[in-house]
């Protein structure tokens, strides 16, 4: 019904679309109109006060429970577990500077951006020894204490059309004793039959952000994890 929305408006989608790429070119085509949050905050009185076909309903109700994700309760789903675990895991072990070789696949790959206020720089670099590296070079580079935040609005998994569990993460950056910044991460995780069946990293992407946080970043908040929000949520046990 996205894509049917979109063609009926004449709107170009890519073959290789995805849910959550069709329902960012509908948020954009509301834009050239009003703003997103107004046309969001206004949708259930606009309902009311016109005729609004069955289609029109679903994906307005798709990109509305999209934005508002954060404030849902937290389903107990077992992907959902498995995120906050590695991710407590992941950053105390970054933090300790105890990343092995063995936690990655071999070859695993890292895109970093580190977004300051006055230049953006990336990185990209493939090979578990190289991942650590790479982060730990950057992590001692500024100082970085990496706080995630933990809660569910910012630690989720989804799965990809891979089969790749993905684990979206963000928190904060301290630069002791001040916070200097935010992160968001998304990380692909595979088991590897070799290893006990443990779960390693295949990719992981990293945005480091120099600014003021007044709370705890959201993963709702997120531009650059919005498509991954749209992403299935398998509700049973993760093989």
């Amino acid at each position: 019904m996205l894509f049917k929305y979109l063609h009926h408006r004449k709107i170009q989608v890519n073959a290789d679309f995805t849910k959550g790429a069709l329902i960012t070119k509908i948020i954009k085509y509301w834009n050239t109109f009003q703003t997103k949050n107004e046309h969001i905050t206004n949708y259930n009185d606009s309902v009311d006060n016109q005729t609004t076909s069955s289609e029109e309903k679903y994906f307005y109700s798709q990109v509305d429970s999209t934005v508002h994700d954060c404030n849902n309760k937290e389903a107990p789903y077992p992907i959902h577990l498995l995120a906050r675990k590695f991710t407590e895991w992941f950053f105390n072990n970054l933090n300790m500077r105890e990343l092995k070789v063995e936690d990655f696949w071999t070859d695993a790959t890292l895109k970093l951006r580190i977004a300051a206020t006055d230049q953006i720089n990336d990185y990209e670099c493939a090979g578990d020894s190289e991942v650590i590296s790479n982060l730990q070079k950057s992590k001692e580079q500024f100082g970085f204490f990496f706080n995630p935040n933990l809660t569910h609005a910012g630690v989720q998994g989804r799965m990809n059309v891979h089969g790749l569990v993905l684990v979206l993460a963000c928190g904060t950056l301290h630069i002791e004793p001040n916070c200097v910044g935010v992160f968001e991460c998304t990380f692909g995780l595979l088991r590897d039959p070799f290893a006990e069946n443990n779960w390693k990293v295949k990719t992981m992407q990293c945005i480091l952000r120099s600014q003021i946080a007044a709370s705890m970043p959201r993963l709702c908040e997120s531009e650059t994890l919005k498509e991954a929000l749209c992403l299935p949520t398998p509700e049973g046990e993760i093989t």
